[in-house]
């Protein structure tokens, strides 16, 4: 009769992420469907994605931008548009806010697995079952800069205010409160039963974002500044 606890934490490269992504999804759909409301399920949001934010966040935007260094103004201002640093400003639609962060270097297999696990999330708690899918911060994780280019746009990033690369340890540490928190605290966001004005909200309520949504420049259009920014450094 205890609540039991499954979580989807597996990651795969290329198409075989999706395939394991459909394989848990049939695994936790089961459970709840068998175990009803005494399951909970447990997913890490990925911050490069599109994700409903807080109204806040709009405003923060704005004066990110407006306080940028004058390198940046100048890249926006003079640069064609493929290669510019483009505003980060949210999608505002039906009073909800949305950013663009989606990372089309990660591939459309990545994007369609985590947008599995984010319907099946959305699916769980509207029926009333505990779910906890918060944002994770963009990590140093070894499969990350393994990838040389992955690992100079990373380290230039900082420059792009407030942007943050996370070590693993700290990703480790924060994530962990949040998922004790979502299983303990009786009245937050991740329990069943919760009412949000949009499910997708599920995903914005406790996100450790790593500034990616208060970012004045999209994170996708900074990533070949930041590369740029890094090889400054070494060369000079």
């Amino acid at each position: 009769d205890e609540r039991f606890i499954v979580g989807n934490y597996t990651y795969l490269d290329g198409g075989l992420h999706v395939q394991l992504s459909i394989a848990c999804d049939a695994i936790i759909s089961k459970l709840a469907a068998e175990r009803k409301e005494k399951t909970m399920a447990c997913f890490l949001c990925t911050p490069t994605d599109d994700h409903v934010v807080p109204a806040a966040t709009a405003e923060a935007v704005r004066k990110n931008q407006k306080n940028s260094p004058l390198w940046q103004k100048i890249i926006r201002a003079v640069m064609p548009k493929k290669y510019t640093i483009r505003s980060n400003k949210p999608v505002e639609e039906g009073g909800l806010h949305c950013v663009r962060a989606i990372s089309v270097a990660q591939g459309p297999n990545y994007a369609l697995a985590k947008r599995l696990q984010h319907w099946r999330a959305m699916l769980l708690h509207t029926a009333g079952h505990a779910v906890s899918s918060n944002v994770a911060p963009s990590t140093r994780t070894a499969s990350v800069v393994s990838n040389k280019t992955f690992g100079l746009a990373m380290n230039g990033m900082p420059a792009f205010k407030p942007l943050e690369m996370m070590w693993q340890e700290t990703s480790n540490a924060v994530m962990g409160a949040l998922l004790i928190h979502d299983i303990r605290n009786e009245k937050g966001v991740a329990q069943g039963g919760v009412e949000l004005s949009n499910p997708l909200e599920l995903f914005s309520k406790n996100g450790f974002h790593g500034g990616i949504w208060r970012c004045g420049y999209t994170f996708e259009s900074v990533g070949l500044w930041a590369i740029l920014y890094t090889l400054r450094g070494k060369i000079f």
